[in-house]
Protein backbone atom coordinates (compact mmCIF):
# COMPACT_ATOMS: atom_id res chain seq x y z
CA UNK A 1 0.00 0.00 0.00
CA UNK A 2 1.74 3.23 -1.16
CA UNK A 3 1.59 5.71 2.00
CA UNK A 4 0.94 9.84 0.97
CA UNK A 5 3.35 11.77 2.21
CA UNK A 6 1.67 14.19 4.78
CA UNK A 7 2.64 18.17 4.44
CA UNK A 8 4.26 19.55 7.49
CA UNK A 9 5.69 22.76 8.54
CA UNK A 10 9.14 22.71 8.99
CA UNK A 11 10.68 23.30 12.13
CA UNK A 12 12.17 26.54 12.30
CA UNK A 13 12.72 27.70 16.20
CA UNK A 14 16.78 27.75 15.95
CA UNK A 15 16.26 29.71 12.73
CA UNK A 16 14.48 32.69 14.48
CA UNK A 17 16.49 32.68 16.98
CA UNK A 18 19.61 33.43 15.02
CA UNK A 19 17.49 36.06 13.12
CA UNK A 20 18.04 39.76 13.44
CA UNK A 21 15.66 41.70 15.33
CA UNK A 22 13.68 43.52 11.43
CA UNK A 23 13.82 39.92 10.04
CA UNK A 24 12.00 38.54 13.53
CA UNK A 25 9.68 40.64 13.36
CA UNK A 26 8.86 40.52 9.28
CA UNK A 27 8.26 36.87 9.87
CA UNK A 28 5.66 36.72 12.48
CA UNK A 29 3.80 39.92 11.12
CA UNK A 30 3.23 37.55 7.55
CA UNK A 31 2.41 34.75 9.60
CA UNK A 32 -0.34 36.22 12.04
CA UNK A 33 -1.70 38.20 9.23
CA UNK A 34 -2.27 34.70 7.07
CA UNK A 35 -3.48 32.86 9.94
CA UNK A 36 -6.46 35.09 10.16
CA UNK A 37 -9.19 35.08 12.69
CA UNK A 38 -11.68 33.87 10.57
CA UNK A 39 -9.46 30.98 8.93
CA UNK A 40 -8.38 30.33 12.78
CA UNK A 41 -11.69 29.72 14.01
CA UNK A 42 -13.20 27.91 10.50
CA UNK A 43 -9.60 25.50 11.58
CA UNK A 44 -10.27 25.19 14.88
CA UNK A 45 -6.85 26.93 15.64
CA UNK A 46 -8.49 29.94 18.00
CA UNK A 47 -7.06 29.07 21.15
CA UNK A 48 -3.30 28.90 19.39
CA UNK A 49 -3.75 31.85 17.30
CA UNK A 50 -5.14 33.88 20.23
CA UNK A 51 -2.17 34.04 22.58
CA UNK A 52 0.57 34.29 19.56
CA UNK A 53 -0.92 37.03 18.06
CA UNK A 54 -1.12 38.73 21.51
CA UNK A 55 2.72 38.06 21.44
CA UNK A 56 2.99 39.39 18.25
CA UNK A 57 1.71 42.51 19.20
CA UNK A 58 3.50 43.30 22.08
CA UNK A 59 6.98 42.37 19.90
CA UNK A 60 6.12 44.73 17.18
CA UNK A 61 5.18 47.81 19.46
CA UNK A 62 8.74 47.16 21.27
CA UNK A 63 10.04 46.86 17.33
CA UNK A 64 8.77 50.03 16.61
CA UNK A 65 10.13 52.23 19.12
CA UNK A 66 13.68 50.41 19.09
CA UNK A 67 14.27 51.48 15.27
CA UNK A 68 15.79 54.86 16.66
CA UNK A 69 14.88 57.86 18.71
CA UNK A 70 12.78 60.63 17.42
CA UNK A 71 15.50 62.67 19.20
CA UNK A 72 18.54 61.34 17.62
CA UNK A 73 19.02 63.41 14.42
CA UNK A 74 17.86 66.69 16.38
CA UNK A 75 20.35 66.02 19.29
CA UNK A 76 23.35 65.36 16.73
CA UNK A 77 22.39 68.78 14.45
CA UNK A 78 21.78 70.48 18.05
CA UNK A 79 25.61 69.27 19.18
CA UNK A 80 26.53 70.33 15.30
CA UNK A 81 24.92 73.58 16.04
CA UNK A 82 27.10 74.16 19.52
CA UNK A 83 30.00 73.16 17.91
CA UNK A 84 30.45 75.82 15.38
CA UNK A 85 29.85 78.37 17.98
CA UNK A 86 32.14 77.28 20.77
CA UNK A 87 34.58 76.85 17.57
CA UNK A 88 33.96 80.50 16.35
CA UNK A 89 34.55 81.57 19.63
CA UNK A 90 37.99 80.07 20.28
CA UNK A 91 38.93 81.05 17.24
CA UNK A 92 38.29 84.41 17.77
CA UNK A 93 40.05 84.86 21.12
CA UNK A 94 42.96 83.25 19.78
CA UNK A 95 43.45 85.55 16.45
CA UNK A 96 42.78 88.31 19.06
CA UNK A 97 46.05 87.59 20.29
CA UNK A 98 47.86 88.28 17.15
CA UNK A 99 45.97 91.40 16.59
CA UNK A 100 47.78 94.71 15.94
CA UNK A 101 45.24 96.67 18.06
CA UNK A 102 46.77 96.72 21.86
CA UNK A 103 43.61 96.73 23.55
CA UNK A 104 42.29 93.75 21.54
CA UNK A 105 45.31 92.01 22.07
CA UNK A 106 44.98 92.58 25.83
CA UNK A 107 41.33 91.54 25.51
CA UNK A 108 41.98 88.15 23.73
CA UNK A 109 44.53 87.26 26.21
CA UNK A 110 42.80 88.03 29.39
CA UNK A 111 39.95 85.73 27.43
CA UNK A 112 41.87 83.08 26.11
CA UNK A 113 43.25 82.35 29.83
CA UNK A 114 39.56 81.67 30.67
CA UNK A 115 39.36 79.48 28.06
CA UNK A 116 42.11 77.17 28.24
CA UNK A 117 40.77 74.64 30.78
CA UNK A 118 37.98 74.53 27.82
CA UNK A 119 39.95 74.02 24.63
CA UNK A 120 39.35 70.94 24.05
CA UNK A 121 35.66 70.42 25.14
CA UNK A 122 34.22 69.64 21.65
CA UNK A 123 36.02 66.56 21.85
CA UNK A 124 34.48 65.28 24.98
CA UNK A 125 31.33 63.32 25.44
CA UNK A 126 27.70 64.74 25.20
CA UNK A 127 27.73 64.93 29.21
CA UNK A 128 31.36 66.28 29.60
CA UNK A 129 30.65 68.73 26.23
CA UNK A 130 27.77 70.60 28.01
CA UNK A 131 29.20 70.81 31.83
CA UNK A 132 32.67 72.44 30.34
CA UNK A 133 30.61 74.95 28.02
CA UNK A 134 27.89 75.40 31.21
CA UNK A 135 31.64 76.24 33.17
CA UNK A 136 32.87 78.04 30.54
CA UNK A 137 29.71 80.33 30.27
CA UNK A 138 29.35 81.29 33.59
CA UNK A 139 33.11 82.61 33.76
CA UNK A 140 32.42 84.59 30.78
CA UNK A 141 29.39 86.28 32.33
CA UNK A 142 31.42 87.26 35.44
CA UNK A 143 31.86 91.71 35.49
CA UNK A 144 35.26 91.96 34.46
CA UNK A 145 35.14 90.29 31.07
CA UNK A 146 32.16 92.40 30.14
CA UNK A 147 34.21 94.60 28.43
CA UNK A 148 36.80 92.38 27.28
CA UNK A 149 34.25 90.52 24.88
CA UNK A 150 32.14 93.61 24.22
CA UNK A 151 35.76 95.01 22.69
CA UNK A 152 36.21 91.49 20.21
CA UNK A 153 32.70 91.52 19.58
CA UNK A 154 32.11 88.21 21.31
CA UNK A 155 28.99 89.50 23.48
CA UNK A 156 26.12 88.39 21.39
CA UNK A 157 28.17 85.11 20.68
CA UNK A 158 28.35 83.76 24.35
CA UNK A 159 24.95 84.22 24.59
CA UNK A 160 23.72 82.30 21.22
CA UNK A 161 26.42 79.69 22.93
CA UNK A 162 24.67 79.49 26.24
CA UNK A 163 21.10 79.30 24.56
CA UNK A 164 21.74 76.25 22.28
CA UNK A 165 24.01 74.44 25.14
CA UNK A 166 20.40 74.95 27.09
CA UNK A 167 18.24 73.70 24.11
CA UNK A 168 21.22 71.01 23.91
CA UNK A 169 20.68 69.70 27.35
CA UNK A 170 16.44 69.87 27.08
CA UNK A 171 16.75 67.56 24.03
CA UNK A 172 19.28 65.29 25.76
CA UNK A 173 17.48 65.37 29.15
CA UNK A 174 14.41 64.17 26.50
CA UNK A 175 16.20 61.20 25.43
CA UNK A 176 17.57 59.91 29.15
CA UNK A 177 14.12 59.72 29.91
CA UNK A 178 13.07 58.16 26.98
CA UNK A 179 15.88 55.40 27.65
CA UNK A 180 15.30 55.21 31.11
CA UNK A 181 11.86 54.36 30.08
CA UNK A 182 12.77 51.71 27.79
CA UNK A 183 14.29 49.67 30.33
CA UNK A 184 11.65 48.77 32.74
CA UNK A 185 9.83 47.84 29.66
CA UNK A 186 9.61 44.55 27.70
CA UNK A 187 12.63 44.80 24.91
CA UNK A 188 12.87 42.82 22.21
CA UNK A 189 15.06 40.27 23.78
CA UNK A 190 12.74 39.26 26.31
CA UNK A 191 9.58 39.07 24.40
CA UNK A 192 11.21 37.72 20.99
CA UNK A 193 11.15 33.98 23.04
CA UNK A 194 7.54 34.33 24.46
CA UNK A 195 6.74 34.66 20.40
CA UNK A 196 8.61 32.03 19.07
CA UNK A 197 7.10 29.66 21.78
CA UNK A 198 3.41 31.02 21.00
CA UNK A 199 4.12 30.67 16.82
CA UNK A 200 5.72 26.91 17.63
CA UNK A 201 1.87 26.08 19.65
CA UNK A 202 0.45 27.25 16.49
CA UNK A 203 2.25 25.79 13.88
CA UNK A 204 2.68 22.15 15.78
CA UNK A 205 -1.40 22.10 15.93
CA UNK A 206 -1.48 23.26 12.12
CA UNK A 207 0.66 19.96 11.31
CA UNK A 208 -1.51 17.84 13.95
CA UNK A 209 -4.55 18.99 12.44
CA UNK A 210 -3.86 18.11 8.79
CA UNK A 211 -2.45 15.15 9.65
CA UNK A 212 -5.45 13.94 11.29
CA UNK A 213 -7.18 15.14 8.74
CA UNK A 214 -5.27 12.54 6.58
CA UNK A 215 -6.10 9.89 8.61
CA UNK A 216 -9.86 10.34 9.20
CA UNK A 217 -11.83 12.73 7.28
CA UNK A 218 -9.85 13.73 4.20
CA UNK A 219 -12.15 16.66 4.29
CA UNK A 220 -10.83 18.51 1.08
CA UNK A 221 -11.73 21.44 2.19
CA UNK A 222 -9.61 20.87 5.22
CA UNK A 223 -6.50 19.53 3.03
CA UNK A 224 -7.15 22.75 0.75
CA UNK A 225 -7.32 25.65 3.45
CA UNK A 226 -4.14 23.87 6.11
CA UNK A 227 -2.06 22.82 2.81
CA UNK A 228 -2.13 26.35 1.50
CA UNK A 229 -1.26 27.76 5.03
CA UNK A 230 1.49 25.05 5.50
CA UNK A 231 3.15 26.09 1.87
CA UNK A 232 3.11 29.57 2.63
CA UNK A 233 4.62 29.74 5.56
CA UNK A 234 7.26 27.27 4.64
CA UNK A 235 7.57 29.70 1.98
CA UNK A 236 8.37 32.37 4.71
CA UNK A 237 11.13 30.18 6.42
CA UNK A 238 12.54 29.61 3.12
CA UNK A 239 12.85 33.23 2.93
CA UNK A 240 14.40 33.90 6.01
CA UNK A 241 16.52 31.29 5.51
CA UNK A 242 18.46 32.60 2.46
CA UNK A 243 18.76 36.07 3.87
CA UNK A 244 20.69 34.44 7.13
CA UNK A 245 22.60 32.20 4.77
CA UNK A 246 23.61 35.07 2.15
CA UNK A 247 24.56 36.87 5.65
CA UNK A 248 26.99 33.80 6.54
CA UNK A 249 25.42 32.75 9.40
CA UNK A 250 25.19 28.58 8.28
CA UNK A 251 21.95 28.20 9.63
CA UNK A 252 19.71 25.93 7.93
CA UNK A 253 16.09 25.48 8.06
CA UNK A 254 16.32 21.68 9.01
CA UNK A 255 18.43 22.17 12.24
CA UNK A 256 16.14 20.41 15.15
CA UNK A 257 14.58 22.81 17.48
CA UNK A 258 15.49 20.97 20.33
CA UNK A 259 16.18 23.06 23.34
CA UNK A 260 17.34 26.66 22.08
CA UNK A 261 21.38 27.27 22.61
CA UNK A 262 22.05 29.75 24.98
CA UNK A 263 23.31 33.54 23.20
CA UNK A 264 26.40 33.97 23.10
CA UNK A 265 27.53 36.68 25.74
CA UNK A 266 28.77 39.70 24.23
CA UNK A 267 32.34 40.37 25.36
CA UNK A 268 35.55 41.84 24.10
CA UNK A 269 37.96 38.96 23.66
CA UNK A 270 41.06 40.82 22.06
CA UNK A 271 42.58 44.68 20.95
CA UNK A 272 45.71 44.30 18.88
CA UNK A 273 47.39 46.24 16.34
CA UNK A 274 46.74 45.10 12.99
CA UNK A 275 50.25 45.49 11.43
CA UNK A 276 53.69 45.90 12.77
CA UNK A 277 52.22 44.83 16.15
CA UNK A 278 54.52 43.60 19.08
CA UNK A 279 53.27 39.96 19.02
CA UNK A 280 54.58 39.48 22.67
CA UNK A 281 52.50 42.84 23.98
CA UNK A 282 49.18 42.86 21.99
CA UNK A 283 47.55 45.23 23.84
CA UNK A 284 50.81 48.22 23.28
CA UNK A 285 49.22 49.93 19.86
CA UNK A 286 50.77 52.41 18.04
CA UNK A 287 49.16 55.53 17.27
CA UNK A 288 47.96 56.67 14.02
CA UNK A 289 47.97 52.53 13.18
CA UNK A 290 45.61 49.84 12.17
CA UNK A 291 44.12 48.04 15.34
CA UNK A 292 41.74 45.32 15.56
CA UNK A 293 38.87 44.96 18.22
CA UNK A 294 37.25 41.35 18.66
CA UNK A 295 34.32 40.10 20.27
CA UNK A 296 31.60 37.42 21.12
CA UNK A 297 27.76 37.62 20.70
CA UNK A 298 27.38 38.36 17.10
CA UNK A 299 26.49 41.74 17.54
CA UNK A 300 27.75 44.83 14.78
CA UNK A 301 29.10 48.32 15.95
CA UNK A 302 25.98 50.56 14.79
CA UNK A 303 25.24 53.60 15.79
CA UNK A 304 21.27 54.60 17.17
CA UNK A 305 20.00 55.33 13.39
CA UNK A 306 21.60 52.53 11.84
CA UNK A 307 23.37 54.35 8.89
CA UNK A 308 27.08 54.26 10.29
CA UNK A 309 29.50 52.91 13.06
CA UNK A 310 28.75 52.60 16.47
CA UNK A 311 31.85 54.12 18.87
CA UNK A 312 34.72 53.15 19.83
CA UNK A 313 35.88 54.75 23.06
CA UNK A 314 38.88 55.44 24.85
CA UNK A 315 38.95 56.67 28.75
CA UNK A 316 42.53 57.78 29.47
CA UNK A 317 43.60 57.51 33.26
CA UNK A 318 42.24 60.80 34.20
CA UNK A 319 38.66 59.78 33.41
CA UNK A 320 38.61 61.71 30.02
CA UNK A 321 36.71 59.84 26.97
CA UNK A 322 37.50 60.46 23.65
CA UNK A 323 35.94 58.51 20.94
CA UNK A 324 37.48 57.70 17.86
CA UNK A 325 36.51 59.18 14.52
CA UNK A 326 33.65 57.63 12.62
CA UNK A 327 35.68 57.64 9.25
CA UNK A 328 39.00 56.15 11.12
CA UNK A 329 36.55 53.07 11.71
CA UNK A 330 37.43 50.91 8.70
CA UNK A 331 36.13 47.30 8.28
CA UNK A 332 33.21 45.98 10.47
CA UNK A 333 31.35 42.68 11.10
CA UNK A 334 29.48 40.78 13.67
CA UNK A 335 32.53 40.12 15.56
CA UNK A 336 34.93 42.37 14.93
CA UNK A 337 35.81 45.65 13.84
CA UNK A 338 39.36 47.29 12.43
CA UNK A 339 40.13 51.16 12.82
CA UNK A 340 43.02 53.61 12.94
CA UNK A 341 44.14 54.61 15.95
CA UNK A 342 43.44 57.73 16.81
CA UNK A 343 46.50 60.03 16.52
CA UNK A 344 46.35 62.88 19.09
CA UNK A 345 46.36 60.85 21.95
CA UNK A 346 48.84 61.46 24.73
CA UNK A 347 50.96 58.28 25.48
CA UNK A 348 50.25 56.22 28.13
CA UNK A 349 47.53 54.07 29.48
CA UNK A 350 43.78 54.02 28.21
CA UNK A 351 40.58 51.73 28.77
CA UNK A 352 38.89 50.55 25.95
CA UNK A 353 35.12 50.10 25.07
CA UNK A 354 32.70 49.69 22.46
CA UNK A 355 29.05 51.26 22.78
CA UNK A 356 26.68 50.02 19.75
CA UNK A 357 22.91 50.11 19.54
CA UNK A 358 22.40 46.77 17.08
CA UNK A 359 19.25 45.57 17.01
CA UNK A 360 18.04 49.13 18.11
CA UNK A 361 18.77 48.77 22.03
CA UNK A 362 22.04 50.16 23.80
CA UNK A 363 25.16 47.49 24.55
CA UNK A 364 27.95 48.61 25.94
CA UNK A 365 30.98 46.36 26.36
CA UNK A 366 34.31 47.21 27.75
CA UNK A 367 38.04 45.20 27.08
CA UNK A 368 38.50 43.79 30.43
CA UNK A 369 42.54 44.83 30.34
CA UNK A 370 44.26 47.97 29.79
CA UNK A 371 45.99 48.84 26.45
CA UNK A 372 48.86 51.35 26.26
CA UNK A 373 49.27 53.82 24.01
CA UNK A 374 52.94 54.70 22.10
CA UNK A 375 54.41 56.94 19.54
Amino acid sequence: METTKVKQITKCLNLLSKSRNGEHHNFHMKVTRIVTEELAEAQHLTAQRTPYVAKYLIEDEVYKTNVGYASTKSISEKNKERSKIFLYLKTEIENGTRLRSADKQAAAELLSFVLKPYRSADRKSYMEYTSEVYSLIQDLKREEYTEPLATLGLTEIVTELETVNNEFQTLFDARSGEKHSRKVKVNMKTIRPEVDAAYHELVTTINVLYYANELTEKSDEVRTTLGKLIDTINSYIIELNDAITHRGDGSKVDIPDDPEPKPEEAAITAVYQVEEGNPDKPNEIKKGKRARIEWTGGFELVNETGDGPGDIILRSNTDWDDTVPAENILERSNKYCEFIMTEYLTEGDYTIRIETYDGGSPLVVEYPQTIKLLM
